[in-house]
């Protein structure tokens, strides 16, 4: 099992992936608002829409313990996230 603490070279560097900016999967363009936000099932989960083309996407947002137990869980199953 690995130790994923704040400290984690491994853990930031998965995280870069996802924070910061996000852009559009049609088109590229940076600039997308959210328009609906909800909890489901205890994950957040957002409608977001592109700027620029109109379209339209969900994300789900999960809390980092719930990321790092995932990990682990996957982990230990062979998997590679």
């Amino acid at each position: 099992m690995k130790d994923f603490n704040s400290n984690s070279h491994e853990w930031h560097e998965k995280l870069k992936k996802f924070k910061d900016i996000m852009y559009c999967e049609a088109c590229g363009f940076e600039q997308i608002s959210v328009i609906d936000t909800r909890m489901v099932c205890g994950v957040r989960r957002r409608r977001r829409i592109c700027n620029a083309c109109g379209n339209r996407t969900t994300t789900y947002e999960i809390s980092r313990e719930d990321f790092e137990r995932m990990f682990e869980e996957e982990e230990q199953k062979g998997i590679t996230i």
